[in-house]
């Protein structure tokens, strides 16, 4: 038998074979593998730079209106080598149409673009916007039926009753705007003490909380109240949380058209103060209610009719009163409101606490 002398040549190129086809497997798993660590390393970076993204994105929009504002090369210690490009434009947009217009100083929304980058140049763009918080504002001119003021105290300013447009006149009473529990939200009025003088429109601007417009015909004002009273005495009268309103520059009963006031005795209720609330003019006019302490009640002035010279009473929504006679029967408009504590013969009541809500004037249309 003679055998192939070329068998150990074969195995060579076998062997040489197998080591390129070897070599060529191991370049493509390497490759694969360098690829894979490529993507999981960008991947990553993405992430990185989304999460920074969003993180400077939280920062902008958690900022007070005014103060946001754009900068270059903003950075975050927690992620270095990243940094990100904000732009802020204010911006005009139309909530019913869904439509955005470039806009000025006096827009309520800001646009905000967060362009964040890593030192690998993996760049991710973030847009949001932001509206300027709701303030209270007094309402604009009134026509037939509107509403000539209106306030509920749920929006700022808080600290400021001026900025809301009141006049606070020079007293010792502590005025504030309580924040645990309104007559239908979260916050009220709260008059803290009685005045330092006597009404105050008899010496303006002594003491009180006074609301001032244009004389109209109002056709309606209403008002939330609440007694936190002391139990004083049962031999001390006080009286308290007074709304009087009339023409601008009334003088006490001159030129006003409704005084209620609340008369607080320990008589009318047993264990705890509470109070009976009148309507000039004399006769004083009594509606029959008596006020529970620490109970929100809703009052309303309600058909003041400068003709007759007359108006109504409502209560919790039933009406008391019918035709009660203007304080003063010469007062042919409305244009101020007042609220206050009285400082009478009977000592001033440093605790005695009345809160206020929903102070609503409604204007009947005439001039």
């Amino acid at each position: 038998m003679k055998f192939s002398t070329n068998k150990k040549g074969n195995a060579l190129v076998d062997l040489i074979i197998g080591i390129v086809i070897l070599g060529l497997v191991s370049i493509s798993v390497v490759g694969a593998y360098t690829s894979l660590i490529s993507m999981v390393t960008n991947a990553f970076r993405n992430s990185q730079t989304s999460w920074f993204g969003n993180s400077v994105m939280e920062i902008y929009s958690a900022k007070d209106f005014d103060d946001i504002a754009g900068v270059d090369d903003f950075i975050l210690p927690q992620f270095p080598g990243y940094t990100a490009d904000i732009t802020v434009t204010h911006k005009d947009i139309d909530l019913s149409t869904s439509t955005f217009d470039g806009g000025n100083e006096e827009s309520q929304y800001k646009e905000i673009i967060v362009a964040a980058n890593n030192v690998s140049d993996n760049s991710v763009t973030l847009k949001t916007i932001i509206s300027a918080p709701k303030k209270f504002q007094q309402p604009g001119s009134p026509t037939d039926g509107d509403i000539v003021w209106f306030d509920d105290f749920e929006l700022p300013p808080f600290d400021d009753l001026e900025e809301r447009g009141y006049d606070i006149g020079a007293n010792e009473v502590t005025w504030s705007i309580g924040t645990d529990g309104g007559a239908n939200g979260d916050n009220y009025l709260t008059i803290i003490g009685q005045g330092s003088g006597q009404h105050p429109q008899n010496q303006a601007p002594q003491g009180g909380l006074s609301y001032k417009f244009d004389d109209r015909q109002i056709e309606e004002v209403s008002w939330y109240v609440r007694i936190t009273a002391p139990t004083f005495p049962p031999d001390v009268r006080s009286y308290a949380g007074y709304v009087v309103a009339g023409e601008n520059g009334m003088n006490h009963g001159m030129n006003s058209i409704f005084f209620s006031y609340i008369r607080l005795h320990p008589d009318y209720m047993v264990g705890i103060i509470g109070g009976q609330i009148f309507f000039y003019p004399l006769p004083q006019r009594d509606p029959g209610v008596n006020l529970e302490n620490n109970v929100w009640y809703h009052f309303g002035v309600k058909n003041i009719d400068y003709t007759t010279k007359t108006f109504d009473v409502w209560v919790n929504g039933a009406q008391k009163q019918t035709g009660i006679n203007f304080r003063d029967q010469t007062v042919s408009s409305m244009g101020s409101v007042y609220l206050y504590n009285y400082l009478g013969p009977y000592g001033n009541r440093e605790n005695l606490r009345i809160d206020f809500d929903d102070l609503t004037i409604i204007d009947g249309g005439g001039e």
